[in-house]
């Protein structure tokens, strides 16, 4: 809750710094028109930023990791950076930062419609819809499960893979769309004119709470921290409720020898109710109460 204060002063979010000579400040009033024009777009033209901000920071202080997308949006026309659930992005937990990673995985829930309006916009295959099938495990599903891989393939056989997204739907196993993560100004030559390196455009952003001290990838979070000492206190609470409980309702074993009525019945002060037992016993003989002990101090 004070995290959003802090990154958002004065109502800005960008913020320049000039590195090197600017004698005649032409840096500084480039930084000033870049902040401007980005500070503009972040809060003005991206619906729910703060919103996604805001949810981010708490997710991110109890599961350790969370995750953003940043993307131009075809259909609305603007640039959008949404929240992506911790359990919806999938990378090998070995990798060093996100930027190397060889593939990312989101897993996305639409529904038919929102597929449709993918397809007639140009930016899915032009496939029969009603071919798809829904989770074969969900009985009610409504929504189709999608993964978009952002990952490298050498889809022109030159022996280098390039950065492409691949979009699949999961259940029918069926592509939906490829395309590249890069341009041309992206890809850097050799003298024979093959390609010795490509910069992928990158859209997802991570953040960490506290650095995994193994060393991977994943960091902690309170979540993670305080999941034994949570389990530990509900056990705790449980047993003494448990034990409390028994010692105040009792129980025990009634001897067949032992004649009473077994329907429900009040007792009234003073009352005193008749029983017979066996010929030669007393009705204590007959009645056995377990020894459930009181919570203990400890």
């Amino acid at each position: 809750s004070r995290t959003l204060p802090e990154l958002i002063k004065s109502g800005e979010v960008a913020k320049y710094k000039v590195i090197g000579h600017d004698p005649d400040r032409r840096k500084e009033r480039k930084g000033i028109r870049l902040k401007t024009h980005l500070n503009w777009q972040i809060l003005e033209k991206m619906p729910n930023w703060m919103d996604e901000r805001d949810r981010l920071h708490h997710q991110l202080a109890v599961v350790g990791t969370s995750y953003s997308k940043t993307w131009f949006d075809p259909v609305e026309g603007v640039n959008r950076s949404e929240l992506i659930p911790y359990d919806q992005i999938v990378v090998n937990n070995n990798i060093k930062n996100l930027e190397s990673a060889p593939r990312i995985s989101q897993y996305m829930y639409m529904t038919t419609n929102e597929i449709v309006e993918q397809i007639r916009w140009g930016l899915y295959k032009d496939i029969d819809v009603q071919s798809l099938e829904l989770d074969i495990f969900e009985h009610d599903a409504i929504y189709h499960e999608i993964v978009e891989q952002h990952r490298y393939l050498d889809l022109d056989d030159d022996g280098y893979e390039e950065p492409y997204i691949v979009t699949v739907h999961k259940a029918s196993n069926k592509i939906l769309r490829i395309v590249a993560r890069y341009t041309e100004q992206d890809i850097l030559y050799n003298d024979k004119k093959e390609v010795k390196k490509i910069y992928p455009t990158h859209y997802f952003t991570d953040y960490h709470f506290i650095p995994n001290p193994d060393g991977t990838f994943h960091s902690l979070g309170f979540g993670t921290l305080l999941l034994d000492m949570n389990s530990t206190v509900n056990t705790l609470l449980n047993v003494l409720i448990n034990a409390g409980h028994l010692s105040t309702i009792q129980g025990g074993i009634i001897g067949k020898n032992l004649k009473i009525r077994k329907e429900d019945f009040d007792i009234d002060p003073g009352e005193w109710i008749y029983a017979d037992s066996a010929s030669g016993t007393s009705i204590k003989d007959n009645v056995v109460p377990f020894n459930y002990k009181e919570p203990s101090m400890v």
